[in-house]
């Protein structure tokens, strides 16, 4: 993440930066805690579920959140 912070501003407020480094550390969080979703990475997420419209989509396209899991279970499957 030490490069993150040496990249122009230019780039890190790019709207495809913003989406895969969201996405990096919400893959870190989630490697942290055994790949179960936790307080820390739903916060990361959900970002990402903003940027994707995926408020209302199947579990298994939206990004990794215990609500998406939890609401949605079963579902499209």
């Amino acid at each position: 993440m030490a490069v993150h912070r040496e990249l122009p501003k230019v780039v890190r407020e790019n709207w495809h930066y913003i989406q895969i480094y969201t996405r990096i550390v919400g893959d870190a969080a989630l490697v942290e805690n055994d790949g179960i979703p936790s307080q820390v990475s739903d916060e990361i997420f959900s970002k990402l579920v903003k940027i994707y419209h995926a408020e209302n989509a199947f579990y298994f396209v939206s990004p990794v959140t215990r609500k998406s899991i939890m609401e949605n279970r079963g579902e499209g499957v």
